[in-house]
């Protein structure tokens, strides 16, 4: 069980890089006219890839090595990856800083929804309430604000899929090792208990001979990945897939791209090596989120942090806001909603549980049980 402070700080980590990433981003794509968000995409993806490999080989971290268990193990996570860092980048590069704060939200509907039919949480009245309370302050921010952009609320709202896609199965990737060795651990004690119930018959004058003798099973060959693993073979999965969707459909991009003027302006090369290395540290904080909290505290952090970031999207330059009170009181109402949230979190932590319980019982009970499957008290 991770401790307050782990989870307090795997959630502000989170927000914090996802902020700076975006504003980042934002500056990057709109501000700077950086002509291709693909590509932003695909340095991101290769910043990954040094960061962790050289990591790996400096001791630092470790990940299992590529084989076919490893290969098995993380899809669909690359694609789903993919799509959500494609997705997003081409969010923030359409609409405003705001208007894509207030999109965003809606992606916590999506995150119950699978978490539900996929982990079989359910989930308690009070947190039902809090995403009701933010879903309402988005649907008043946007009724008075959005400009209808039909590419950019798409590929939002495709974004927010891929995020609840990405908390879900990442979730399940991550609780997979223990239970696992668990399942490994409960068999072995079972065949540790009858060969010593064997030895004790051989020590027996009239013991029964005959018996069969059982076998132990030989270690499970499936790797855990564990953070770092999933984090470097999603980019090494989703990174020759992209390569290869530019090369076929993007040669345009890639012309705009090797004819960018500003290539050797310090100021650019400073925000374009900023943006791609930040990827790095925001996959880092959204899997640690994930894993220390859950895939719904993961969503419910970005919503909440979208509020901030829609608060200084209404006052930096560049960011295209136009003032008004109904969307004005929605930013507030969905602020409130996150509060709210933090609050049941709180009190969660006070009674030693968490924000939802599990509808489906595992046939092995678990010493390790999967974290997050706790019930908060209504």
């Amino acid at each position: 069980m991770y401790s307050a402070r782990e989870k307090l700080f795997g959630a502000l980590f989170y927000a914090c890089s996802s902020i700076l990433l975006m504003m980042v981003n934002k500056y990057l794509l709109s501000v700077w006219n950086f002509p291709s968000s693909n590509f932003v995409a695909l340095s991101q993806f290769v910043s990954t890839l040094i960061c962790l490999r050289g990591a790996k080989e400096m001791k630092w971290i470790d990940f299992p090595d590529l084989d076919y268990d490893s290969i098995r193990e993380v899809f669909p996570l690359p694609i789903i990856f993919l799509g959500n860092a494609m997705c997003g980048l081409a969010g923030t590069q359409a609409i405003s800083i705001p208007m894509f704060g207030v999109l965003r939200r809606l992606t916590m509907l999506f995150t119950m929804v699978l978490e539900f039919f996929l982990l079989g949480y359910s989930f308690s009245t009070k947190v039902s309430l809090c995403v009701f309370i933010m879903l309402l302050g988005s649907f008043l921010a946007a009724y008075d604000d959005l400009a209808f952009d039909a590419y950019g609320y798409v590929v939002v709202l495709m974004n927010n899929l891929f995020t609840s896609l990405n908390g879900v199965v990442a979730k399940q990737k991550l609780n997979k090792t223990a239970e696992d060795e668990n399942i490994r651990q409960r068999h072995n004690s079972k065949i540790s208990d009858s060969e010593s119930d064997e030895e004790e018959k051989l020590k027996t004058p009239h013991a029964s001979t005959g018996t069969q003798t059982l076998q132990k099973p030989a270690p499970s060959k499936l790797k855990g990945l564990g953070t770092w693993g999933l984090m470097f073979y999603n980019s090494l999965f989703a990174f020759p897939l992209l390569g290869l969707y530019l090369l076929t459909f993007g040669s345009a991009d890639l012309d705009k791209v090797y004819n960018y003027p500003l290539w050797f302006d310090p100021a650019f090369l400073i925000l374009f090596i900023c943006s791609s290395f930040m990827g790095s540290v925001l996959q880092f904080s959204t899997f640690y989120c994930t894993k220390v909290n859950s895939a719904l505290t993961t969503v419910v952090t970005g919503c909440t942090k979208n509020v901030l970031t829609t608060y200084m999207g209404m006052v930096l330059p560049g960011m295209d806001y136009i003032f008004s009170w109904l969307n004005f009181v929605g930013v507030n109402i969905s602020m409130a909603g996150g509060l709210y949230y933090a609050k049941i979190k709180l009190d969660s932590k006070t009674n030693s549980q968490n924000d939802y319980q599990p509808v489906k019982t595992n046939d092995v009970e678990s010493p390790n049980q999967p974290r997050g499957s706790e019930t908060v008290q209504n």
